[in-house]
């Protein structure tokens, strides 16, 4: 999962959030708030299932609505 389809799925959760805010943030960060918001039981999504962040770091799942 790229940048643009982490603002996405962020986007889709937190109506309140900008694309043009998110972009100014990396994409560790993105994929950290990301897991913020799963961990809140907010979101769940099986696209980014195994999926890896720099560093090797597993992603057990990202945000839909």
């Amino acid at each position: 999962m790229n940048k643009r389809e982490l603002i996405e799925v962020i986007t889709s959760v937190n109506r309140s959030a900008t694309r043009e805010f998110l972009a100014e943030f990396s994409e560790r960060d993105l994929w950290d708030y990301v897991r913020q918001l799963e961990s809140l039981g907010l979101c769940a999504d099986d696209r980014v299932e195994g999926k890896r962040i720099a560093g090797g770091e597993p992603i057990a799942k990202a945000c839909r609505t």
